[in-house]
């Protein structure tokens, strides 16, 4: 999958770059970034909740560890959605063509504690080398796109890159493949768009448009 090929980006991008292109703090004990799980995130973003003033609910209480479990499910959600729209967006107005905007926009924003919040839980999971899955997209291209090192190292391993099911690409998985190879195939339908509850759709135009 094009996550697991941009995980493998981050990890063919050494100790310093990382740090350089994605702020991610490497410890001796910690070399290559942990994609966070579901207790570290939860344990996480109820800390980073109290610094910026939000309500955590109380474990001890009858209800409290279904309201916990509730609220951390949200944020989880409201953090990576928003964290994948910020992406998107970049990419959509680099592309400058690239794809019809977000449907829900405004549902997609965090404003006031909340986006305190994704600031503050972004900069504790690079503190603490630990990645989301969505940022294996993001921080892979971000590799590619800065260090040259890593860039010429792939583009010498694909002469050729053929994409199945392009339709469901999103605007970052898009611009991934664009940087893999000059000579790429694509097979798909836009009739069978799958993804379309993303709120990005993909025109097809826009290839030529993304690879220049």
């Amino acid at each position: 999958t094009l996550h697991a090929f941009g995980n493998r980006l981050i990890v063919m991008a050494g100790r310093l770059e990382r740090r350089e292109i994605c702020g991610l703090q490497a410890s001796d004990r910690r070399p290559i970034p942990k994609v966070v799980s579901y207790a570290e995130r939860a344990a996480l973003i109820a800390d980073c909740m109290r610094e910026v003033g939000l309500k955590v609910p109380d474990k001890e209480t009858p209800t409290g560890k279904a309201d916990f479990k509730r609220v951390m499910l949200s944020y989880t959600r409201k953090l990576q959605n928003y964290k994948v729209f910020c992406c998107d967006m970049a990419i959509m107005d680099n592309m400058a063509a690239g794809g019809r905007p977000f449907q829900e926009l405004d549902s997609m924003r965090l404003f006031g504690q909340e986006l305190e919040l994704y600031h503050l839980y972004c900069e504790k999971l690079c503190d603490r080398n630990q990645i989301e899955f969505c940022d294996m997209l993001s921080m892979g291209l971000a590799i590619l796109k800065q260090s040259s090192r890593v860039a010429k190292n792939v583009s010498e391993q694909f002469a050729a890159v053929l994409v199945d099911e392009f339709q469901d690409l999103s605007p970052s998985e898009l611009a991934l493949v664009h940087r893999l190879s000059s000579n790429i195939s694509l097979v798909g339908d836009d009739d069978q768009n799958i993804y379309s509850f993303k709120n990005t759709v993909i025109d097809w135009p826009c290839l030529k448009q993304a690879a220049s």
